[in-house]
């Protein structure tokens, strides 16, 4: 079933002509004041049936990325349009744009941005001015943005439905409190975030980084003990061993894992996997669909 619903999803991208087109989507930049700072994001609402309300996806782009090339990336906005919800690419702070994950990354560790703040304002903000399902709300984020995922779904467990990661690891084990559903993506061969963690093999990433990274697979057990899973997930082989998918069971709040046979470090789409001499290999999943096939499931009681 998974697999079927997976393969439609992919076909939206692949055969829909909206998304090689403008989408019927609301396009807005919103700041909100966060301390002594103004933070910004980028909000695309899709155009419903009035009064109806419709879930939200905060996104967090890498390290030195900013919210358009993360809406490029992703493609969100046209699955967003899609499925009827909406998404807000959130900005990180400095000239690089970085988010504080405490332990990485640049100036936002150094200003210690408050990130948990930004989140809470801008849900607000939106909230007030749009119509939001309040339980609905979910968190994905890419490498230092995944990182900051990683804090917020643990400090937000109440204010968030699910959370996802991909390619952004962990510092600390996952502190105890409420449930949260969270998905996590990563691949063996990523040299800026090494799935066996430690500190990262590139020289940007490593010069930031103040402490090691938590392995891939302590990370995920440790959500499992947070959402009181069992010990021993089920192991699902992708095509041609492409990925394994490792699903915890008897959680109070789902955990998913997927590990990567390849893929790197980028965000996973359908422009592929570039190797050393510039050629792609297909990406072994599309991480936005994977993600949202995730997020939709669930919603705050």
């Amino acid at each position: 079933m998974r697999r079927f619903i997976l393969s439609l999803a992919l076909g939206f991208f692949m055969l829909n002509p909206a998304a090689s087109e403008a989408v019927a989507q609301d396009k807005t930049t919103l700041n909100v004041q966060v301390g002594q700072s103004i933070r910004s994001y980028t909000l695309y609402m899709p155009r419903t049936e009035s009064g109806r309300k419709v879930p939200l996806v905060l996104a967090f782009h890498g390290g030195g990325g900013n919210g358009d090339r993360f809406a490029e990336q992703t493609r969100f906005p046209e699955l967003a349009q899609s499925e009827g919800f909406a998404v807000a690419f959130m900005e990180g702070s400095g000239r690089l744009k970085t988010w504080n994950a405490v332990y990485c990354c640049g100036e936002a560790v150094k200003i210690d941005a408050n990130e948990d703040v930004f989140v809470l304002a801008a849900i607000q903000q939106i909230s007030t001015a749009y119509p939001i399902d309040d339980k609905r709300i979910y968190l994905v984020g890419h490498s230092n943005g995944g990182m900051n995922v990683q804090r917020l779904a643990e400090r937000l467990a109440g204010r968030i439905a699910a959370a996802a990661s991909v390619a952004g690891p962990r510092f600390e084990p996952v502190s105890e409190g409420q449930p949260v559903p969270f998905l996590m993506i990563q691949a063996k061969d990523d040299q800026a975030v090494p799935f066996e963690g430690g500190f990262s093999n590139q020289l940007i990433v490593r010069h930031t980084q103040t402490k090691p990274f938590l392995p891939a697979a302590e990370t995920m057990h440790s959500w499992a003990r947070r959402n009181g899973c069992s010990a021993v997930p089920t192991q699902e082989v992708g095509r041609q061993d492409s990925y394994v998918r490792y699903v915890f069971r008897n959680c109070a709040a789902p955990v998913e894992y997927y590990l990567l046979a390849y893929g790197a470090h980028p965000w996973h789409s359908l422009v592929g996997v570039p190797d050393r001499k510039g050629n792609r290999t297909p990406a072994p999943i599309m991480d936005t669909v994977v993600v949202w096939n995730f997020f939709k499931s669930f919603r705050l009681r």
